[in-house]
């Protein structure tokens, strides 16, 4: 499977989809769309967790898609972004958005593998959902890639749910069956931190919060 023409097909979209801009979106995705505020409210959540450890930093962002949450973090305090991700077209319209703002000094997106860059030039490091579409010898592989890099990572939490049972039946009906079972993954908390123990010489914690649904973040800061 084509991995980089599946998220360039579907992440714009997706992103006008979750983010409350709906267009032309298919009926299961407007169903979709109306059980996403869990979505909404982790991009609102990952800004102020970061909030008060931006001043003066260099931000790194895996799988940032479009970018969303770059202007904030440079008003922030952030002396720097770069948001990496091998969805050309979304890398495409976050530089030109950034350019026509007269940033592009302090934030700039690559379009990459994140997998296979061999070290990150940032002092954060964070992440939004891109653990849940990587296995676990990737994600060790990000943890191994940062040298003294802090962290911050969301992912969607093994558990048993309701929210969670309608999570997987949307993504298997929506493209799950249509591109031989790719779909998010779910993992439990101390296999995360077992797998950033490895690597990072941080203290870990994970953040939970009731409106994040199923999902949790793991954190270094």
């Amino acid at each position: 499977m084509d991995y980089q023409q599946f998220w360039e097909k579907k992440i714009i979209q997706w992103e006008l989809d979750r983010y409350g801009e709906i267009t032309n979106s298919t009926s299961i995705e407007r169903i979709a769309n109306r059980v996403s505020i869990s979505l909404r409210f982790r991009i609102e959540y990952a800004e102020i967790l970061l909030k008060p450890y931006l001043r003066g930093m260099k931000i790194i962002e895996l799988g940032c898609g479009s970018g969303r949450l770059a202007e904030k973090l440079i008003d922030n305090g952030a002396k720097s972004y770069i948001g990496i991700d091998f969805a050309t077209n979304a890398v495409e319209k976050a530089n030109s958005r950034i350019e026509r703002k007269g940033l592009n000094k302090k934030v700039r997106f690559v379009s990459s593998d994140v997998i296979q860059l061999s070290e990150f030039d940032g002092d954060i490091v964070f992440s939004l959902g891109l653990f849940d579409w990587l296995t676990p010898q990737q994600i060790g592989q990000i943890f191994k890639s940062t040298g003294s890099t802090h962290h911050m990572h969301s992912f969607s939490e093994k558990r048993v749910s309701v929210s969670q049972w309608i999570h997987r039946v949307y993504v298997h009906l929506s493209y799950g069956r249509h591109n031989n079972g790719y779909v998010p993954q779910y993992y439990r908390a101390n296999y995360i931190t077992c797998i950033a123990k490895k690597h990072l010489n941080f203290p870990l914690k994970i953040i939970r919060d009731r409106r994040l649904s199923f999902g949790a973040f793991v954190t270094t800061l």
